[in-house]
């Protein structure tokens, strides 16, 4: 199964609420939000990461910011077709 949610439905957080860390390498300003991208460490893989966040919270290119899904938001895939598993 392979886990799966939109850059919308993610919240910046505290390094011990739970949050994944991500090396910001990219801030895209959209406005009164920004897409933040990053990559992170994935079972031994770096993976590319965005996040959509208000722009007043938007970290610094080079720093480590935490990323975690809300609750309810994300969308389960079959790990070998890709089809969407129902919730």
């Amino acid at each position: 199964m392979t886990i799966g949610f939109r850059p919308e439905h993610t919240e910046l957080v505290g390094p011990e609420d739970g949050g994944r860390p991500i090396q910001v390498d990219l801030v895209e300003d959209l406005g009164s939000d920004s897409d933040v991208c990053g990559t992170v460490a994935l079972e031994g893989h770096d993976e590319r990461f965005v996040v959509r966040i208000e722009s007043r919270k938007t970290p610094d290119l080079g720093e480590i910011a935490y990323v975690k899904p809300r609750a309810g938001a994300h969308h389960a895939f079959h790990a070998t077709t890709g089809e969407r598993l129902p919730d």
